[in-house]
């Protein structure tokens, strides 16, 4: 076997070990040197980054829009996924290798896991002909043993072939989602129904089982959804390795993915698919595929784009937000979508050839602007409409009937309203006042009291306010901004949090601008913030203000956390954020903030697109030191990457 060598220009041996630990081949080419089309954008990136941050310092909360959708060029070619009968994979590097026995293999991506040797390869008589077919593989164990196979396969180690392929055999029979999917496609296939039926029910109780408890049985995901260059989806491993296509035939030619979302147990991940030129979108469509294996689950037409994801924690249904024209003015829907149903017919079409599960959709609300969030424990949606003026709780539990309860008619100047977790449907938000010219109140409210909703003041909040919950519930993170008075605060109210405590409620403030010891030291902003799964620690992304950055000139951004175990903060390397996390993820990103994951399930990394410090562009992964210790760089995982976000589990 041979690859290439970018420095030399000329292709050199591999060993079998150099060949089974080779990383990923860059999407372009054999360099990382980014298309034409890509360092135009990069040279046009600092005056972009300047408008969007001054947008994100004005931006009005009367309006949650839709957000600009940064749309590449027109799509060549759609993933090709496995048991893709013919053409050429947009997002690699083709390479061929023989075998003693002489058949040829395209080397479609030569993303070899670093301790696996993953290799994903096809067998080809000559171009477009036999193709392995894709093989279900969810937990962390599947992905490294199924890498081992395929190198074994690949270097005609048939001996140890067939131990991997025993290993994943009992692995898939184990696996609670895997083994029975399997079962569920071969009763398809054998037009056996009556058994579908009852293995389609039983595939998503499964789904169901594992989002509730997402590391039973092993089922540790830990993969990066990635949206590339080109507008496709992938998933990989930590290491950028072990690539893995999400929809490629129903993308096609001119398709491309935006909001890629994982569910709560990392079986599923939804998107909206965008067909049509750029800037001139002709449809789109709300697609679930099998984080397994990439095939479709369900989809469904989308009339009006949706730009925002929220699963229902059992990962059954899939809220949206879109914008749609109401009488000559925008206004936002909040929409429901049935994906999985354990208990049998729901009504309306399905597809078995593509295990499209029966599905159905409905409207929530809708107003301007409006933001809500998904209760941990049931399907609860707690809902902030501002032209309504209220905040207030829906329980979409029928497809005829729904309730609402009111908990404030005077929301506050706020975004997102948020659930405290483990702590039996207590809800916090940003209220007014009832006496004009006096501050809001941040404020904890029971919405399950006999005789009305009870309430309690946790703090004052002047001017526009950001919240953020730990996943513990035992934090909250506020973010305020007086722009009258150019002031800024990042905050840190610690719990227990109940309505019949009366702490006094002292914030923590966060130091995000260092201590001024000459005149050429910067302020700070603080302008998106997210809590680590183990909610001990806080990651913030550190900006100039607008005076620092036109006099300086340079972007100077990054991420910055604190450790709330012990107050130390840590600096991370400086880096310019992606386009499409500017248009699409900044500005509101309290909201994003829910559904979207930068931290790494075991809180000791996080991932991030943009451009680093070198120039390359792509997702970088970043270590978090242990205490005392200087941050390590980031690694570029995926390079010319637009974004990503790491599995729930």
């Amino acid at each position: 076997a041979t690859r290439f060598d970018p420095v030399g220009r000329k292709r050199i041996a591999l060993s079998l070990e150099e060949m089974a630990m080779q990383r990923a081949i860059p999407p372009y080419g054999h360099s990382n040197e980014p298309p034409p089309s890509r360092r135009r954008a990069s040279r046009s990136l600092t005056v972009y980054l300047t408008l969007m941050l001054t947008l994100a310092a004005l931006c009005p909360t009367s309006a949650f829009l839709a957000p600009s959708l940064h749309l590449s060029r027109p799509q060549p070619r759609g993933f090709l996924p496995p048991g893709a009968a013919t053409g050429r994979n947009i997002n690699s590097a083709p390479m061929l290798h023989t075998t003693a026995a002489g058949i040829p293999f395209r080397w479609l991506r030569s993303d070899a896991a670093r301790h696996a040797g993953v290799l994903s390869v096809r067998a080809q008589a000559g171009e477009g002909e036999g193709v392995t077919s894709p093989t279900p593989r969810l937990p962390s164990a599947l992905y490294e043993t199924e890498a081992k196979l395929r190198v074994a396969i690949m270097i005609e180690e048939y001996a140890s072939a067939s131990k991997f392929r025993d290993e994943i055999q009992k692995m898939k029979a184990e696996d609670p989602v895997a083994g029975v999917l399997g079962k569920l496609r071969e009763a398809i296939e054998k037009e056996d129904f009556e058994t579908a039926v009852l293995l389609r029910s039983q595939v998503a109780k499964s789904v169901m089982t594992r989002a509730r408890a997402p590391k039973a049985n092993g089922a540790v995901v830990d993969r990066l959804l990635v949206i590339d260059a080109r507008g496709q989806m992938l998933t990989c491993n930590p290491q950028g390795d072990a690539q893995f296509p999400l929809g490629g035939p129903v993308a096609g030619e001119q398709g491309q993915f935006v909001q890629p979302t994982w569910s709560p147990g990392g079986d599923l991940v939804c998107a909206t698919l965008l067909s049509g030129e750029v800037r001139e979108i002709v449809s789109s469509r709300v697609c679930v595929f099998w984080a397994l294996d990439g095939s479709l689950c369900t989809e469904v037409d989308a009339p009006f784009v949706p730009f925002y994801f929220y699963w229902s924690p059992d990962s059954a249904k899939l809220s949206w937000l879109t914008t749609y024209k109401d009488s000559g003015s925008k206004a936002v829907s909040l929409d429901t979508f049935q994906v999985l149903d354990a208990e049998g017919d729901v009504g309306g079409a399905s597809n078995s050839s593509n295990l499209v599960f029966r599905t159905r959709l409905r409207h929530v609300d809708d107003g301007v602007p409006l933001f809500f969030s998904q209760n941990d424990q049931d399907s609860r949606l707690l809902v902030h409409v501002g032209d309504k003026k209220k905040v207030s709780i829906i329980e979409p539990a029928s497809v005829d009937s729904e309730e609402e309860k009111i908990v404030s008619g005077r929301p506050g100047n706020f975004r997102a309203p948020l659930w405290i977790p483990k702590s039996g449907g207590l809800v916090v938000f940003v209220e007014a006042a009832s006496t004009p010219g006096q501050p809001q109140d941040l404020v904890l409210a029971d919405p399950s009291s006999l005789g009305g909703v009870r309430k309690r003041s946790l703090m004052e909040c002047e001017g526009f306010s950001a919240l953020a919950v730990s996943p513990d519930g035992s934090k909250i993170a506020v973010l305020t901004r007086n722009k009258k008075r150019l002031q800024e605060q990042l905050s840190i109210l610690e719990g227990p949090f109940e309505i019949d405590e009366d702490w006094p409620s002292t914030p923590e403030a966060v130091q995000t601008s260092p201590s001024k010891e000459s005149l050429f030291e910067t302020n700070r902003r603080a302008v998106v913030f997210f809590w680590s799964p183990d909610s001990t620690k806080l990651l913030w992304l550190s900006i100039p203000e607008k005076d620092d950055f036109a006099r300086t000139g340079k972007p100077d951004i990054f991420w910055e956390m604190l450790d709330t175990r012990n107050g130390k903060q840590v600096r991370f390397e400086a880096h310019l954020p992606s386009a499409m996390f500017l248009a699409s993820y900044l500005p509101f990103f309290d909201q994003y903030a829910l559904s979207q994951r930068m931290w790494s399930p075991d809180s000791d990394k996080f991932c991030y697109a943009g451009r680093g410090s070198g120039g390359e562009e792509g997702v970088w992964v970043q270590d978090v030191p242990k205490p005392g210790i200087d941050p390590k760089p980031p690694t570029l995982v995926v390079p010319g990457a637009q974004a990503a976000s790491w599995s729930p589990c």
